[in-house]
């Protein structure tokens, strides 16, 4: 059964990419609600490496029972999702050594991760490498951000080979289509695109 949503509601107060360049664009974010509407994602954890403003977060929470949202840096007092009781959020660097046990104690049994911290390379295989290890019995997608933006790094070359390792597939290019420019940058190819981990 799919739920139905008022994108233009959910979106309303929350800036596009021409307005502010590091958020994701409506258009992935619209994308990704379609993606998600199905009823079997209402009683889903979701969760999100990367909260910066906390436009994506925001969306989440309608979309999914729970949010586990992780920022390195701290939230700020008037946080676009300061009103909501369903996200819960951890400040930490998920890249460091005190991040692990978020990945390795199997207490989050996310089936919707958001990737979009860290664009490097390495990065991204991190969290690639930690989202593959989180227990969940049952599909489990994972949505990239900045796919076709090669000026951020390297998440097309992390994701593009985990697919090649049969580890994941695409089964979604959401967001903004290949030539699209905002300010200065320029997509090579979709924004974002949704994979689902191969068990």
């Amino acid at each position: 059964m799919i739920r139905e949503f008022n994108k233009d509601l959910m979106l309303l107060g929350i800036p596009d990419k021409d307005v502010h360049g590091t958020t994701t664009s409506h258009k992935m974010k619209k994308d990704i609600i379609d993606f998600f509407s199905d009823s079997k994602f209402g009683d889903v954890t979701a969760l999100e490496i990367g909260t910066h403003m906390g436009h994506t977060t925001r969306i989440f929470s309608e979309l999914f029972k729970k949010v586990i949202t992780i920022n390195k840096n701290p939230i700020d007092e008037n946080y676009i999702c300061g009103d909501i009781d369903n996200i819960k959020y951890i400040q930490m660097n998920a890249y460091q050594q005190q991040g692990w046990p978020v990945w390795d104690d199997g207490w989050i049994d996310a089936s919707v991760i958001m990737v979009d911290a860290a664009h490097t390379y390495d990065a991204v295989k991190l969290d690639i490498r930690n989202t593959l290890r989180l227990l969940y019995d049952g599909e489990k997608y994972v949505i990239f951000d900045d796919y076709g933006q090669h000026k951020m790094g390297g998440v097309k070359q992390a994701v593009d080979e985990t697919v090649w390792l049969g580890n994941m597939e695409i089964v979604k290019y959401i967001g903004v289509e290949p030539n699209t420019t905002f300010g200065n940058l320029t997509f090579d190819d979709y924004e974002g695109v949704i994979c689902l981990v191969k068990q």
